[in-house]
């Protein structure tokens, strides 16, 4: 899998902010978790490692996971894995299930925890645990 290491864009600490602040704006029903941050996005956070302190990957696609046998499809989802949504444009940890509720990162923005279609993403969703 393909990713860069470190920042993939040095963003100001102010940017950062207004990222927070405008996801717990337009998103008031999501639980914010953790601060904005360019060192890891939604499929490094979900695929490689969910440590906020020592995530330093920018992954810019989890398809490779999905084609090279990493990854298997599962259906029905579990609270546990992991939520993809087609085209690749995002992914998430599924916190629970029955709840419908998805810990994920929005890009540079803060690590949430919402549900399906209360965030910034749309689009179909399949489940997959790693292998």
């Amino acid at each position: 899998v393909s990713f860069y290491l470190g920042q993939i864009e040095s963003k100001p600490q102010a940017d950062l902010d207004t990222l927070k602040r405008n996801a717990l704006s337009l998103y008031p029903t999501a639980t914010f978790i953790s601060n904005s941050t360019a060192k890891y996005n939604c499929h490094s956070y979900t695929w490689y490692s969910n440590s906020t302190a020592t995530n330093n990957r920018w992954i810019p696609n989890a398809e490779p996971y999905l084609s090279d046998g990493s990854a298997s499809r599962k259906d029905p989802g579990y609270s546990g894995c992991k939520a993809y949504w087609g085209g690749g444009i995002h992914s998430g940890v599924v916190v629970n299930i029955s709840n419908g509720i998805i810990l994920s990162k929005w890009g540079s923005g803060p690590l949430m925890q919402h549900g399906p279609g209360n965030c910034p993403y749309s689009g179909s969703i399949s489940f997959w645990s790693l292998n």
